[in-house]
């Protein structure tokens, strides 16, 4: 099941190989590039690999003074190894791989994993760790044998989904919840299959409302495999009166595996074509956007920036929308191929995507693009940023880097 799993679309691009542990010596300065745009100013850079040998990870972290990533050889069957550097110069302060199971283990590339004060909830498909972010100790884990590869979090509690049966043809889901700092997971809510259809809950977003209620919105993804043929339905569930609100059959045949955004009682929400603004109370359709072409909304992550709805599609467009009125506010096809991880800081957006990209949340505008001074390597992770030493960090495959902040 678990290769299964792995072959899931979005979840990972590759699978991985492991080598032996690096010596993780940070090399200071390096030669940079110059791209058509812009000239990387790398302060340092640290091998993720004893031979710089290409993996892959998860996205950076930063925690206070610490910089967090991850290896695992490209093609791998060993364990992937969670790092922990200082984030002035590079060099290693602890390493973690203490999973339940032997070999094998990854760490979900994104929506898997979330610091919370001082420490660090990782999902690694089945199992769920909390490590604590100043020794690399294991403060809590848990076995789900079961689980799916999502989590969603809210304050401090973490929402995962389990699923029964052979995969992809669960005949039930269920949503569980823990407190973070403790792994006491206990059932959320379940649901059983009915038809032909599989059943596969995903991990909600969360609001209290005016009742101090708590609401869960989160897609429940079905398929039949002969003839294949996909559909969604949209459930808002109050937690606390143990009820459904409302439930939107057959929203769209696919969807994005990301939770909806809630926003000034609005639910956003992805689907596979479509993008959804729902009224939260009824579940009633507020706007939709519709793309007609083949380039769809399943790979990106999306937020909320200015009161404006930012999104990708999987063509590599950004689009920015007002969420009152669904009017676009810009767009752009200048942003490169989709779809790694967008983080923003301030008004601007960072990713990787073979290059590095900053645009201007504002307007779309490219502000910088930089190749990686390493030969053959890309840009393939997040973008963590530290605004006041006015610095970034990625990986590019092969090397934790850490760049001067652009102006």
């Amino acid at each position: 099941m678990k290769q299964l799993k792995l072959l899931l679309p979005v979840l990972i691009l590759f699978q991985f190989c492991n080598k032996p542990e690096p010596d993780l010596i940070p090399v200071n300065p390096i030669p940079t590039p110059t791209t058509e745009q812009d000239t990387l100013n790398v302060l340092w850079q640290t091998p993720l690999s004893v031979d710089t040998s290409e993996g892959v990870g998860i996205h950076p972290f930063l925690h206070k003074e610490h910089i967090f990533a991850s290896y695992q050889g490209t093609w791998s069957s060993e364990n992937e190894v969670l790092y922990c550097f200082n984030k002035s110069n590079g060099s290693k302060i602890w390493q973690w791989e203490d999973y339940i199971s032997n070999t094998g283990q990854s760490i979900i590339r994104h929506n898997g994993s979330h610091i919370f004060n001082n420490g660090f909830f990782i999902n690694s498909y089945y199992d769920q760790y909390f490590v604590d972010l100043n020794s690399g100790n294991t403060i809590w884990s848990t076995q789900f044998n079961n689980g799916d590869p999502f989590i969603s979090t809210y304050d401090d509690k973490v929402f995962h989904t389990k699923s029964f049966g052979s995969s992809p043809m669960q005949d039930s889901s269920k949503i569980v919840m823990c407190d973070i700092e403790q792994g006491n997971w206990k059932d959320i809510y379940m649901i059983q299959k009915t038809d032909e259809f599989s059943v596969n809950l995903y991990p909600p977003a969360v609001q209290i409302n005016q009742n101090s209620d708590t609401l869960l919105v989160f897609q429940c993804k079905q398929i039949r495999t002969s003839p294949y043929e996909g559909k969604v339905h949209l459930y808002c569930y109050n937690m606390t009166q143990d009820s459904i609100v409302w439930k939107r059959e057959e929203i769209d045949v696919e969807a994005n595996v990301r939770p909806p955004i809630i926003f000034n009682n609005m639910v956003i929400y992805l689907g596979f074509g479509s993008v959804f603004c729902l009224n939260i109370n009824d579940g009633n359709t507020l706007w939709k956007h519709t793309y007609n072409d083949s380039h769809r909304l399943y790979s990106s992550n999306y937020f909320i920036h200015n009161d404006n709805f930012i999104y990708r599609r999987d063509n590599g467009d950004m689009i920015c929308v007002n969420p009152q009125t669904g009017s676009i506010v810009w767009e752009s096809d200048k942003t490169g191929a989709c779809c790694v991880e967008m983080r923003i800081y301030g008004d601007r957006i960072y990713y990787g995507n073979d290059e590095l990209y900053i645009v201007n949340a504002l307007t779309g505008e490219v502000l910088h693009k930089y190749r990686s001074p390493n030969p053959r390597a890309s840009f393939l992770s997040a973008v963590a940023v530290d605004e006041e030493n006015k610095r970034m960090y990625t990986t590019d495959g092969y090397f934790l880097m850490c760049m001067q902040l652009p102006e």
